[in-house]
């Protein structure tokens, strides 16, 4: 299953997206929310009814290239992850990763849609890519074991940890946290069609190979990076974990490799869809 947000001018109307069709959730069913964020933030209540809708008896819907797509629903919260790619610590000359997962916070403001441009200042000349998957939060995780923690996981986004090199590492919330340095998208896929364990994806900038990598190669998957950030603090339905970006980031390139306005950004996966970013001046 396949949920996207559609701009409208009502705001943003949450769809299921059928092959190439976009079918509004409230003519499906008119119990359902119209708004994608009330029901992701309410998954326990909504996900049986939306595994049960027939995608062959829908009608017709909008073809997706005459829509226009927002961000899938606006987080709860949005937490990353560090160094879960061992590529990615050489290429920072990091330390080894550690047992468990490495944890930092988004601000609010920073999450944005599929095509929206990153605008960046003339002083943000050190701003950087990092193509990773975002893992959606579908039922309270609290105190979990990971053999418990899969079943909490609504499913999978595409996603930009965007990130300012020039802001030194203890302040890492502050390097990752300005407006649109979290792009997500272009929808939600959900967890019951993937195997979580064979997710692929790919970045490119301006048409260039950058980044390559499959949750195969995550240090820690998915499950257990929910359970043991759930042990810290609660996680509720709306939540959004960044799960860690491979190697090839800019800054690794030879010279280093940064955002300027006209670049574009595409995180894709054949699983997850295509996540383009272009970038702008402010």
């Amino acid at each position: 299953m396949r949920l996207v947000s559609v701009e409208t001018d009502r705001g943003p109307r949450g769809g299921l997206l059928a092959g190439d069709r976009v079918h509004p959730l409230a003519a499906i069913d008119p119990a359902l929310p119209g708004d994608l964020t009330a029901v992701v933030r309410q998954w326990p209540r909504w996900r049986e009814r939306l595994l049960a809708i027939d995608a062959a008896g829908l009608g017709p819907g909008t073809p997706l290239e005459e829509v226009k797509l927002a961000i899938p629903f606006e987080p709860a919260r949005i937490l990353g992850t560090g160094g879960n790619y061992a590529e990615h610590l050489g290429e920072m000359r990091a330390a080894p990763a550690a047992s468990a997962p490495s944890a930092f916070l988004k601000l609010p403001g920073t999450g944005q849609g599929p095509g929206e441009p990153l605008a960046l200042r003339d002083e943000d000349r050190f701003v950087d890519y990092e193509g990773e998957l975002a893992m959606v939060v579908g039922f309270p995780a609290r105190n979990l074991d990971p053999e418990e923690a899969s079943a909490c996981i609504a499913g999978l986004m595409l996603a930009n940890d965007v990130s300012a090199r020039d802001v030194p590492t203890p302040h890492i919330t502050l390097a990752k946290g300005h407006p649109g340095f979290s792009p997500l998208g272009p929808w939600l896929v959900s967890a019951d069609e993937l195997d979580l364990g064979a997710v692929s994806f790919t970045v490119e900038v301006n048409g260039e190979p950058r980044q390559r990598a499959t949750t195969a190669t995550m240090t820690h998957t998915f499950a257990e990076i929910l359970a043991s950030y759930s042990r810290a603090v609660p996680l509720e339905p709306g939540d959004v974990v960044l799960t860690g970006t491979p190697g090839g980031v800019g800054i690794s390139q030879k010279p280093p490799s940064y955002l300027r306005p006209g670049d574009e950004i595409v995180v894709s996966s054949p699983q997850l869809g295509r996540l383009r970013t272009p970038v702008v001046a402010a």
